[in-house]
């Protein structure tokens, strides 16, 4: 991330990006346990047909569906459930959709911002590879 000269290339800026949105989120993904991983999208139900961890369907606790290419993995973080969103495009950037079973409050961790939200369909709009936490309150 540094050249021999002391320059910071441009793998310097992807890794402070990466930094912020971990000190942001570690304190939730530390202290939970994950449960699975849903997946939404013909590439990533391909590319990991046959993975124990995947949850069957597109449902689990409050989420009732999902919309778009996405990998969500699922947390049990101290009786709550919590979400990491990750766009499976790695090109693009997508909207993806969490809906919901009702509207339930939650806090939505984004490029290191905290927002809170109350809803029952939940559009992220996502960089490629991006990820997205999502914490039920």
């Amino acid at each position: 991330m540094i050249g021999a000269w002391n320059n910071k290339n441009r793998w310097w800026y992807y890794a402070q990006e990466a930094n912020k949105q971990i000190g942001a989120i570690d304190e939730v993904l530390m202290n939970s346990v994950n449960k699975g991983i849903l997946i939404s999208g013909d590439k990533v139900a391909e590319d990991l047909k046959g993975i124990a961890y995947v949850l069957e369907g597109t449902s689990w606790r409050e989420v009732e569906d999902i919309t778009g290419d996405a990998l969500v993995s699922c947390f049990n973080y101290n009786g709550k459930s919590a979400f990491y969103v990750v766009n499976y495009d790695t090109e693009y950037a997508q909207k993806i959709t969490l809906e919901f079973f009702d509207k339930y409050n939650m806090k939505v961790v984004q490029k290191a911002e905290e927002k809170f939200v109350k809803t029952d369909s939940l559009e992220l709009t996502m960089s490629a590879g991006e990820g997205v936490l999502v914490v039920m309150e």
